[in-house]
């Protein structure tokens, strides 16, 4: 059931809700992005430091990151390189339409386009190298089909719940039944009208 964190206004947050989602084997850029939208949000965007430390914070375990030695992957982000834009650094921009961005946070060295490589990395996700932890909320550019342990969900109000398959089934069985019953009572009635 989705039910996202909440970064309150009150905490001179946005208002707006996160959740996070591990995904054993990884997930690629586009499913993640297409899940997102799916449960009625989208790939977080992070468009300020205290932002981008907030979401962190979610992801921030174990269960989110993979990676051997220094580097680690961390969840996708909603943020993309906009086609035929200068490499590495120009063009971008959050997909939910907030624009370029305005606030960054590479890991240094990042993002590089993968120099030498036969693929563009035009998508972002946390990265980390060097940190004790193996956690970091610094970014690295990937490409779309990298497989990342997880992504992290933005909605601008709170998520609706989503049932389990039995309660779906059960609902959708219960208004089936009202149906009936009711189709059964207009007949009735309509047997008994005098002319």
């Amino acid at each position: 059931m989705a039910e996202g964190v909440q970064w309150p206004v009150s905490a001179a947050g946005n208002g707006h809700f996160y959740e996070a989602f591990a995904v054993a084997g990884g997930i690629n850029w586009t499913d993640a992005s297409a899940l997102a939208a799916a449960k009625g949000g989208y790939l977080a965007t992070l468009t300020s430091a205290a932002e981008n430390q907030f979401v962190f914070s979610l992801v921030d375990s174990a269960i989110y990151w993979q990676g051997s030695g220094d580097f680690r992957a961390g969840p996708w982000l909603g943020g993309f390189q906009a086609p035929g834009s200068p490499e590495p650094a120009g063009g971008w921009q959050w997909l939910n339409g907030e624009g370029p961005f305005g606030y960054t946070n590479w890991q240094p060295g990042e993002p590089n386009n993968n120099p030498g490589g036969t693929v563009p990395e035009d998508k972002l996700a946390f990265w980390s190298v060097g940190s004790p932890t193996g956690r970091s909320g610094n970014w690295n550019d990937l490409n779309a089909s990298a497989l990342v342990p997880g992504y992290i969900v933005e909605f601008d109000t709170a998520p609706l719940p989503i049932p389990e398959p039995a309660s779906a089934l059960l609902s959708i069985l219960g208004l089936m039944s009202l149906g009936g019953l009711l189709m059964k009572r207009q007949s009735s009635a309509a047997r008994v009208r005098p002319n």
